[in-house]
């Protein structure tokens, strides 16, 4: 089964660091559920997954 949503190695910077080699895998049919403290990068994440930031590194796969 192909994953829903694949991440892999994803690096963000707008304009300091935000997201260092982060990889993720959601498959269908299952919850993933992204946790973490303030400032860690959980909305900096979504933001990448769904386009409103760049990336400089790393790929977003969504349905194959």
């Amino acid at each position: 089964m192909t994953a829903a949503l694949d991440i892999a190695a994803l690096r963000a910077q707008f304009p300091a660091l935000a997201l260092k080699d982060v990889s993720v895998t959601a498959e269908p049919g299952q919850v993933t559920c992204i946790l973490g403290r303030n400032g860690t990068g959980k909305t900096s994440l979504m933001r990448a997954i769904s386009g409103r930031q760049g990336i400089s590194g790393g790929r977003i796969t969504w349905e194959g």
